[in-house]
């Protein structure tokens, strides 16, 4: 009956998974942070905007940044 408790909420993999994804939007939000101040300090557009960009990444769903091979720019060239 104890071993019920005893099971964790997420496998050990997932744990990992669920982990090492916050931790890694965390340090991205802290850099577009730090990137956002250095180009309003520096009145660099670029910088704030690479900012803006590092952000967006996790505003935007995942599958809105999976193109497609054939819908590729350079796919089409190559007459993929």
């Amino acid at each position: 009956m104890r071993e019920a408790f005893d099971l964790p909420l997420f496998a050990s993999k997932d744990r990992q998974i669920i982990r090492t994804s916050v931790i890694g939007i965390a340090a991205n939000v802290l850099l577009a942070a730090f990137k956002a101040v250095v180009g309003i300090l520096a009145s660099s557009v670029a910088v704030v905007m690479d900012a803006v960009n590092n952000l967006s990444i996790h505003l935007i769903p995942a599958e809105d940044h999976l193109v497609p091979a054939k819908a590729h720019p350079a796919a089409a060239k190559a007459g993929r």
